[in-house]
């Protein structure tokens, strides 16, 4: 029998909430050989002249990709060095629960959701936003 895959879908544009982490460990029973994906979604970035636009390039004001190319690998960098996941990856790491990070651009967080649960085989999808989380099984 394969190990559980849990997708954890974040907004990138929002803080990181490490509790879901914590809670995905134990309230899924998580055991030694089971894998948590980290799927933190870039749908906008910052342009130069401080303006908020649309990573779907084809839109008008959408952003070229190589500015979407340079977001979205400062974001995993971000990602990558925070204190609280470094903390949470050893965690993992203790449990022997593999713990990825993976970014991910797309202007709809509800295609990005079903692509990267689809492309991972996810058995659990958690939708992590700032305000709640919900669970899909």
């Amino acid at each position: 029998m394969e190990g559980q895959s849990v997708v954890v879908i974040h907004d990138a544009s929002t803080e990181i909430n490490v509790r879901v982490f914590e809670w995905s460990l134990h309230g899924l029973s998580l055991v030694p050989g089971d894998m948590l994906t980290l799927i933190a979604v870039l749908h906008q970035v910052i342009t130069p002249m401080g303006y908020k636009s649309s990573v779907d390039s084809r839109l008008m004001f959408g952003a070229n990709q190589k500015m979407i190319e340079a977001e979205a690998a400062r974001k995993k960098e971000e990602y990558m060095k925070h204190p609280e996941l470094t903390r949470i990856f050893r965690l993992y790491k203790s449990e022997k629960v593999g713990f990825n990070i993976e970014m991910a651009t797309g202007s709809s967080l509800k295609a990005v959701a079903l692509k990267s649960a689809t492309k991972l085989k996810a058995t659990w999808l958690i939708l992590d936003r700032s305000d709640e989380i919900k669970l899909i099984i």
